[in-house]
C-alpha cells in the first residue's frame, strides 16, 4: 500500500474516537464498554490529537534551517491545551480553547504548503478532518455550556 494512502486512511480515521465521543457525550453518556469515563477519555484524546499535530510542526522544524517559530508553536500547542484541561477542567471553555488549537494548527499547515513543505492533497484533507475536529469540539463546547 502507498505511504499516501496509508497516511490518508489513518488521518481519517482519527476522526472515529472524535465523532464517537461528540455522540457520546451528546447522549450523555459517562461509561461506555471499557471507558470508564467518556467526558475526560475525550479530553485526552483530543489534546494527544493536538500533542501529535504539534509534533509534525516540531519535525519540520528540524528538517528547515532557521524554522525557530515552529519550534515555539509546536511548544505553545501543546503546553497551552494541557494547561487549559489543568485549571479548567473540561468544560465549554477549554473545548473552545481546543478548537482554536486545532484551528491554529491547520493554518500553520496551510502556511507550510505554500512554502512547499507539504503538498495540496494532504492540506486538502487535513482542511476536512480540521473542519470536522473543530465542529466536534464546538459541539461539546455547546453541550458543556448548558
Amino acid at each position: 500500500m502507498k505511504l499516501s494512502t496509508v497516511s490518508r486512511s489513518l488521518m481519517f480515521a482519527g476522526l472515529i474516537p472524535f465523532i464517537a465521543g461528540t455522540i457520546a457525550i451528546a447522549l450523555k453518556l459517562d461509561s461506555w464498554w471499557i471507558i470508564n469515563d467518556i467526558a475526560i477519555s475525550f479530553a485526552f484524546y483530543a489534546l494527544a490529537i493536538a500533542s501529535f499535530m504539534s509534533g509534525t510542526h516540531w519535525a519540520v522544524a528540524q528538517l528547515l534551517e532557521n524554522r525557530t517559530d515552529l519550534l515555539f508553536h509546536s511548544n505553545l500547542m501543546v503546553l497551552l491545551p494541557w494547561i487549559a484541561l489543568l485549571t479548567l477542567g473540561d468544560g465549554s471553555t477549554f473545548y473552545f480553547f481546543l478548537a482554536f488549537v486545532f484551528f491554529k494548527q491547520y493554518l500553520l499547515d496551510r502556511k507550510l504548503t505554500s512554502q512547499g513543505v507539504f503538498g495540496q492533497p494532504y492540506l486538502r484533507d487535513r482542511r476536512i478532518v480540521t473542519t470536522t475536529v473543530c465542529l466536534s469540539m464546538l459541539f461539546v463546547a455547546g453541550i458543556n455550556f448548558y
